[in-house]
């Protein structure tokens, strides 16, 4: 389904627009190493294919994704590409396939966060494969973003995974204000706020969520929601 869709999608851009090659995973190397491994295709968004990486959680700057709001590519946390704060981006174009991400030309994103948390940005290639990738345990490392505690894996080969280092589910129904909010930091990488509402406009902006006239709870139940591991 993936190939005909993406094969299909090249081919509506126009009789000058080559069709985009098969390929349903990408492997990053060379950049910073706890986001380095297999992403997935994940649908499209904008018009350009996404992609995530499922090994790995928490989940924080995990998908590959075309910002229409910023104009680039991003390695973010956001799936729609409207956080302010991604790891690596990308203003380049993929000549082959536009709807693709580029393989050269991503920077390390100046932002609070990666001027904090990443000592060395590598030289970050991206490479298409048509092999799935494979979860396996790797040694894992506590980094603090944002001032919360942070469990991220250390590249061994090109799969990272900590699953069995996550503190609590995001999965589900959203738990008690005051748990979902802790979430909210360690996914998104947030400070701690003046107060629980704070925090939950700081994950709004963060994702890039419109939640004007709603109540706290109602603007933490979209966050959450959000933040739901995808199906894809």
């Amino acid at each position: 389904a993936f190939h005909s869709a993406l094969m299909g999608l090249g081919a509506s851009q126009g009789p000058n627009t080559a069709a985009a090659a098969p390929k349903e995973h990408i492997v990053l190397s060379g950049g910073w190493p706890p986001r380095m491994g297999n992403y997935d295709f994940n649908g499209y968004k904008n018009g350009k294919a996404r992609f995530r990486n499922k090994s790995c959680d928490p989940q924080t700057w995990h998908n590959i994704v075309w910002s229409s709001e910023f104009g680039m590519w991003q390695i973010a946390t956001d799936p729609n590409g409207k956080g302010p704060m991604p790891l690596y981006v990308n203003r380049g174009t993929n000549q082959k396939s536009p709807q693709l991400p580029p393989s050269k030309g991503w920077v390390l994103h100046d932002n609070a966060n990666t001027k904090k948390h990443v000592r060395d940005a590598g030289h970050l290639v991206l490479e298409f494969s048509g092999k799935e990738s494979n979860k396996v345990d790797c040694p894992i490392e506590s980094n603090e973003i944002g001032g919360n505690a942070v469990v991220t894996a250390v590249v061994v080969g090109t799969v990272i995974s900590s699953e069995h280092a996550v503190p609590r589910s995001r999965t589900g129904a959203m738990p008690p204000l005051k748990e979902a909010v802790d979430i909210f930091r360690q996914e998104l990488g947030l400070a701690h706020g003046s107060n629980l509402a704070a925090d939950v406009d700081a994950a709004c902006n963060e994702l890039g969520m419109d939640v004007q006239g709603l109540s706290v709870n109602e603007k933490a139940k979209k966050c959450w929601e959000q933040l739901q591991p995808s199906t894809a």
